[in-house]
């Protein structure tokens, strides 16, 4: 019996860690969290990370920029990649090297007329950088060992903390408010997601594994 749930354990902790989404980058400035089905020669097949439906859709290849697998690798559909343009007093060392990262570069509409989009740069980056998920897997395990009344404790206050600075991961723009504020609230997001996605798959094996007990009880 204990071994049963130690391993039951394992197999949570694994879960939380392996369960991987691709991200689409459309022409107009949207992220989609996903899981690629299929690309064809017009459409990219896919089905919405977050659809509990497990709806199919499409959309066509034109309207894309690219696709960041699970795996991190990356599929363009722009020939070549394009280019960040930095004009008159944008046009720095410091800048650029700022605005170097490929998830940035995917994204033309970052840079308009000398003008910086930090909100959609911080949305971009608070995908990428924020990896802290302390808080998620805590709640999960309590969910687990605790039964989901004892997670859902653990779970409301958790999901209604902001993330501290420390954890925030990296941050290319600290010293412009636009781009703190809305990187912090989109890391909010992120956070308040996997904290409930961790108390969901933590009470549903403590569920499975009290159900089974009570199963071999009755044989």
């Amino acid at each position: 019996m204990h071994y049963l749930k130690i391993f039951v354990f394992y197999l949570f902790v694994l879960s939380l860690h392996c369960n991987g989404q691709d991200s689409l980058f459309t022409k107009n400035n949207k992220i989609f969290a996903a899981k690629i089905i299929e690309i064809d020669e017009a459409f990219v097949k896919y089905k919405l990370y977050s659809d509990t439906s497990n709806q199919l859709l499409k959309i066509n290849r034109r309207q894309m920029i690219k696709i960041k697998y699970s795996t991190d690798s990356i599929q363009w559909f722009v020939t070549p990649p394009p280019k960040v343009v930095l004009k008159n007093n944008l046009n720095t060392t410091a800048l650029k090297s700022k605005l170097s990262d490929s998830s940035t570069i995917s994204n033309p509409t970052l840079i308009t007329q000398n003008i910086i989009n930090y909100d959609s740069i911080a949305a971009i980056d608070s995908k990428n950088y924020y990896k802290h998920d302390l808080g998620a897997s805590a709640t999960g395990i309590a969910a687990l060992i605790l039964t989901p009344l004892g997670g859902l404790i653990l779970a409301i206050p958790t999901s209604m903390m902001p993330p501290n600075k420390e954890n925030l991961g990296k941050l290319r723009f600290p010293e412009n408010n636009n781009y703190m504020r809305n990187y912090e609230k989109q890391a909010f997001k992120i956070k308040r997601k996997r904290v409930w996605k961790a108390y969901a798959i933590g009470s549903a094996i403590n569920i499975i594994f009290i159900s089974g007990i009570l199963a071999l009880k009755f044989l």
